[in-house]
């Protein structure tokens, strides 16, 4: 199975703290994720597969420029029939991350955070011909992405939730 998918991140959390100090967690804006899957029926009701997406617009709060941020997720599907034309199916996808800074960003200028992400969610497939189909989904992801410069670790990481609308085909 092969699918392309748009996201939209109504709501998350930027978490950042410089080495040794307290953190500080802040609420995203909007932002936007262009995605895919390929993926591979191993059983009955589960598939494994690859889904990498981009998100442009990552911006908290106090933070003039945004970001952007490159998931890498490996993906195990459950997936069940709801009718002869939909089926439901929940995933876990575990992954890396690599977050993308603005140049002119305070003192997180030059700082490369990446690491280790986890989401979850759910969704449903609508079949619209034979092969073709509707896909509606929704998640979370957790990210522990981070970075270090001179001895000092710098933690800028994101959780994310995400509405997806896409398209996708059975092979």
């Amino acid at each position: 199975m092969v699918s392309g998918r748009f996201d939209i991140s109504p709501f998350g959390e930027l978490r950042t703290k410089e080495a040794e100090m307290t953190g500080v967690t802040v609420d995203t804006e909007t932002a936007y994720a262009l995605g895919g899957s390929i993926d591979f029926q191993v059983a009955r009701n589960i598939s494994l597969g690859f889904s990498p997406r981009y998100f442009w617009r990552i911006k908290g709060e106090p933070y003039r420029d945004s970001g952007s941020q490159l998931d890498l997720s490996a993906r195990i599907k459950a997936f069940f029939p709801a009718s002869p034309r939909a089926e439901l199916f929940g995933f876990l996808a575990p992954g890396y991350s690599m977050i993308f800074i603005p140049e002119d960003t305070s003192i997180f200028s030059g700082l490369d955070p990446s690491g280790l992400i986890l989401g979850i969610g759910g969704g449903a497939n609508i079949m619209v011909s034979q092969k073709a189909f509707i896909t509606l989904e929704l998640g979370y992801t957790w990210g522990f992405q981070s970075d270090s410069e001179a001895g000092f670790k710098y933690v800028i990481a994101t959780n994310l939730f995400h509405l997806g609308l896409g398209l996708g085909t059975r092979f």
